[in-house]
């Protein structure tokens, strides 16, 4: 079985309290020396946030990373 390559992502999540409500946002990147991978990504609720958080660590796992 053929093993797959190093590569190395990266997710950084940033958030700003705006008077009564909060901004989130998230950038991912499952490979950084493809920067035309990166996503930003703005959320109102930190559920949401989370989930797409969620979703960038299970692809990655999924595409012969390993947490």
């Amino acid at each position: 079985m053929r093993q797959a390559p190093n590569r190395t992502g990266v997710c950084l999540v940033r958030i700003e309290s705006q008077g009564n409500s909060t901004l989130v946002k998230v950038r991912w990147n499952p490979d950084i020396e493809q920067v035309s991978t990166e996503r930003v990504v703005s959320f109102e609720d930190i559920d949401s946030a989370v989930d797409a958080i969620r979703d960038f660590l299970a692809a990655f796992v999924g595409e012969g990373g390993s947490l």
